[in-house]
């Protein structure tokens, strides 16, 4: 299960997310909807770890994301923050490569 309970996120004068709260069950199908600057990018970069959130908490599983100083990826893996996260946008995919940092 995933869980994000009041999660808050700030750019330079933009809250891009304000106190956003929901769960995602296993095996679920999920749509992520929005206009143009509703947070829908700010949200899916929380989730992957790709930028820090100013408040809130995001659980997958019963690990916290940021407290454990981790990066939770799909199938359970674990990933150390020392390693760099890239992600990318091609044809309607996320690309996610880590590598380690040196």
């Amino acid at each position: 299960m995933t869980s994000v309970k009041n999660l808050t996120c700030e750019y330079p004068g933009v809250r891009a997310l304000d106190r956003i709260s929901f769960t995602i069950s296993p095996g679920s199908i999920t749509a992520l909807v929005g206009p143009n600057g509703a947070g829908k990018t700010t949200l899916l970069q929380c989730l992957a770890a790709l930028i820090k959130p100013f408040d809130g908490q995001i659980l997958i599983g019963d690990l916290d994301q940021y407290a454990n100083n981790l990066l939770i990826l799909n199938k359970g893996r674990l990933v150390d923050r020392e390693m760099e996260t890239t992600a990318t946008l091609a044809g309607g995919k996320i690309h996610i490569e880590i590598t380690r940092n040196r």
